[in-house]
């Protein structure tokens, strides 16, 4: 048996191809007894509406969400279940479908991300990452593609007319640094991602000024940038933590990192908090699950997927809105730090 379509039922109801695509996607434009007409001879036929049927501009009701880097680097993050899960909670209301983009900035890339906007398979994107000097932003703005970003935007020419959703970064960090220094630390690595996107800029930011700001020297050989996976990452801290046993404190970019880096001290027979004090980012479920439980920076990460796919489909329907949102963070002390002794 052949497909029914949407001629079959403007067939079978004695209406036109648009009355019918009218009545069933903008019922409320459309006469009741033309929409009672298509409604019943739709139902006769046992007539599903495909989602390019459903709009007659075409539109998918399909948002593109472009991860941070690989799909194994992006996975691996506690922040992107949360975060989508915002996201998706209003996607679902708006009856959005979302599309997950796995995707390094590379020219090939960015030509077909505004092949998929133009042809109209999104309506527009969600990047959960920005880079200090980054080409999907650049490009986007550059064709009108409708876009908001979970970060921050460096280039002065587009913060004006960029949408983003953030959190200040710099400062949280500094506090959390600030803590450490407080208690007495002086010796404190940071382990963290690569400085090409802000958030880790940002946070290495934070880190140095509480340094600054406290007479403390920066040592280059204690700030790492290792990669996302559970391999890089351990490699990288045993062999700092194996070579300088002068560190007492370690700031971590996120709480996944500070988790391993807890598992590594742990290897090495280093006490926690009593002979390594340790402080995470996000307050994701790995600074509960850790032992002892971890203090972090609290991020409403919920919240601010919520915000951005909110943001998003105001822009897409036309709404004028600020450019930026941005999220209070909080210090959450928990069991990871000690005082020097």
């Amino acid at each position: 048996m052949s497909k029914i379509t949407i001629k079959d039922v403007a067939r079978e109801a004695g209406v036109s191809v648009s009355t019918v695509s009218r009545a069933l996607s903008k019922p409320e434009n459309v006469k009741k007894e033309y929409v009672k007409k298509v409604l019943k001879a739709a139902e006769k036929l046992n007539y599903t509406p495909s989602i390019t049927a459903q709009n007659l501009k075409g539109k998918l009701n399909n948002i593109g969400v472009i991860l941070n880097a690989s799909t194994d680097e992006s996975f691996l993050s506690p922040y992107l279940s949360e975060v989508l899960r915002g996201i998706m909670t209003i996607t679902q209301q708006k009856h959005y479908f979302i599309q997950l983009l796995s995707c390094e900035r590379s020219e090939e890339k960015t030509k077909e991300l505004i092949s998929l906007y133009k042809s109209g398979r999104v309506d527009g994107f969600i990047l959960l990452s920005s880079k200090l000097d980054d080409m999907f932003i650049t490009s986007f703005a550059e064709n009108d593609v409708k876009f908001i970003i979970n970060g921050n935007v460096y280039d002065e020419n587009l913060i004006n007319k960029v949408y983003t959703v953030d959190t200040l970064n710099e400062e949280d960090s500094f506090l959390a640094v600030s803590y450490l220094i407080k208690l007495g630390h002086k010796k404190i690595a940071m382990v963290n991602s690569s400085t090409e996107f802000t958030v880790n800029y940002e946070r290495y930011m934070g880190y140095k000024r509480a340094l600054s700001e406290n007479n403390i020297e920066e040592d280059k050989e204690i700030i790492l940038e290792t990669g996302d996976t559970i391999e890089s990452i351990t490699s990288t801290v045993r062999g700092l933590l194996l070579k300088r046993g002068d560190i007492t404190a370690i700031f971590c970019k996120n709480d996944i990192k500070a988790r391993i880096v807890m598992n590594i001290a742990d290897e090495l027979g280093l006490r926690i908090p009593e002979e390594l004090s340790i402080v995470g980012h996000n307050d994701t479920y790995m600074s509960e699950i850790a032992k002892p439980r971890l203090t972090t920076v609290k991020v409403p990460i919920y919240e601010m997927g919520v915000e951005l796919a909110e943001r998003l489909m105001l822009v897409l329907n036309g709404n004028e809105i600020e450019k930026r949102k941005i999220f209070e963070t909080e210090l959450k002390l928990k069991d990871s730090c000690a005082k020097i002794k």
